[in-house]
């Protein structure tokens, strides 16, 4: 059975899959009302989608949603595309990346990075088949190292990478209901492809599109546009990373940055670069520091602020927006602060850290090190 959707015809599927973009509802608590109310810092109920059967988040301020009601795209301009093919991509991309490279298609999106012989990170992505490209969704700005880094592995293999940027853009999508799809769920959508974002399913959706064509797609799908401020301040409501705004490029590790978490390490697999050190790190829980969401009070700090428990360095700012943000903190600092009511501090912002229900901190261990610093 197909339907008609911009004068094309798609399978019955493309109408639940709109609708798998729709990820949370907005709480009454959290619409504007004329005087807050306890009930009003409650989480934000999202549908569970795969592994991630829901997640959560504290609203610093009560009276202002995420996103507003409705169906909205918001434009990703941080984000850029490299098209791969060839007969070895899929090899290739194997005994490189983190995550299970095999398992993409053009129904399977999945998440993953790049690291150093170290274990140390170096870049993140996703990556999504569409009539026989993979597609990898990386950071604008650092893409043309990201291309220089695969075409040094590349050797004699049969691989084409491509620069795609004035090809396509990225999009994030949000909604107001939930649907049992799975994390990492894809499907073609009008010269493009959209999915399910394979980290949690709180995220929405993203959607890779034509850059001549995007906005008409989304606009006829019934979205509106946001803009990126609306999906950061969810991100940072959820507690997940942003690339390098979050990860220290050559020194951040994938266990402490929740990759383990987020669906962005298979430790399955066979070997690729850098994974001795983190399987070694998984199988030993040498975690000792985690990226953390934090409610602040007081000015915002900068990123690579330090924070402190007393005078004690407890970690480092990461990003933040609206009085939320993320933090690398020693879970040991984060206990001693619970156990003591001490607040963390940074700069002259007091910080509430706020663990959100996804991440168990499963292989952690307060008296070991995973090498950074």
């Amino acid at each position: 059975m197909k339907r008609m959707f911009m004068g094309r015809a798609f399978p019955v599927l493309i109408e639940p899959l709109f609708q798998v973009w729709q990820f949370y509802t907005v709480p009454a608590a959290i619409l504007p009302c004329p005087a807050p109310c306890q009930a009003a810092r409650g989480s934000l109920s999202v549908c569970g989608l795969g592994d991630n059967t829901s997640t959560g988040s504290t609203m610093n301020d009560a009276n202002t949603p995420v996103v507003p009601g409705g169906k909205h795209w918001i434009l990703l301009g941080t984000r850029s595309i490299i098209t791969i093919t060839g007969g070895d991509a899929r090899d290739f991309l194997q005994g490189l990346i983190s995550s299970d490279a095999h398992r993409i298609s053009p129904t399977q999106a999945i998440y993953g990075a790049l690291l150093t012989p170290q274990g140390k990170f170096l870049h993140e992505f996703f990556l999504v088949e569409r009539d026989g490209l993979l597609l990898l969704d990386c950071e604008i700005a650092r893409k043309d190292d990201l291309l220089r880094r695969l075409t040094m592995y590349k050797l004699r293999a049969d691989v084409d990478l491509v620069d795609a940027a004035e090809t396509y853009r990225v999009f994030a999508l949000l909604g107001d209901h939930g649907f049992g799809y799975k994390i990492g769920e894809a499907q073609e959508l009008d010269g493009g492809v959209a999915f399910v974002d394979p980290r949690l399913a709180g995220l929405g959706a993203r959607a890779i599109l034509p850059e001549t064509e995007a906005e008409n797609v989304l606009t006829a799908a019934g979205y509106t546009e946001a803009d990126f401020n609306a999906y950061d301040r969810h991100r940072l409501s959820l507690g997940v990373p942003d690339g390098s705004r979050d990860l220290t490029v050559d020194k951040s590790v994938l266990m402490e940055s929740n990759f383990d978490e987020l669906h962005g390490v298979d430790f399955e697999k066979g070997c690729y670069v850098g994974q001795e050190v983190t399987t070694r790190t998984k199988r030993r829980g040498l975690v000792k520091k985690r990226l953390l969401p934090v409610d602040v009070s007081g000015p915002l700090p900068a990123p690579g602020t330090p924070v402190l428990l007393g005078d004690r360095d407890a970690g480092v700012m990461c990003s933040g927006l609206d009085g939320r943000g993320l933090a690398l903190l020693k879970l040991e600092k984060v206990e001693q602060s619970q156990h003591s009511s001490t607040a963390l501090r940074s700069s002259e912002a007091e910080l509430k850290v706020v663990i959100p229900n996804w991440l168990t901190l499963a292989g952690s261990d307060q008296n070991s090190d995973t090498g950074s610093s």
